[in-house]
């Protein structure tokens, strides 16, 4: 996604680290997600909360001029050796 930015991939790691190592260590922690048993394990909560952060983060802070750049390289990306489009 165009959007994504630094700050949200580093804040969305650090916080979904620390629901999963928390769920894992304390599952108690986690009941209220219906921890254990059936429920969610702390490495869902913490992808949960990850993919959210990086969202809100995606539209406070502005994206980063590189990035379309990256994009449009990978978009007209050719093989070496030959001349089709991948």
């Amino acid at each position: 996604w165009r959007r994504v930015n630094l700050p949200g991939v580093s804040i969305g790691f650090t916080v979904g680290c620390l629901f999963s190592i928390i769920g894992n260590i304390w599952p108690a922690t986690i009941a209220w997600a219906g921890g254990g048993g059936l429920g969610w394990s702390g490495g869902m909560i913490g992808v949960f909360f990850n993919i959210i952060i990086i969202i809100i983060c995606a539209f406070v802070f502005k994206p980063y001029e590189r990035v379309d750049e990256l994009f449009n390289t990978v978009k007209t990306y050719r093989e070496v050796h030959t001349n089709k489009a991948i």
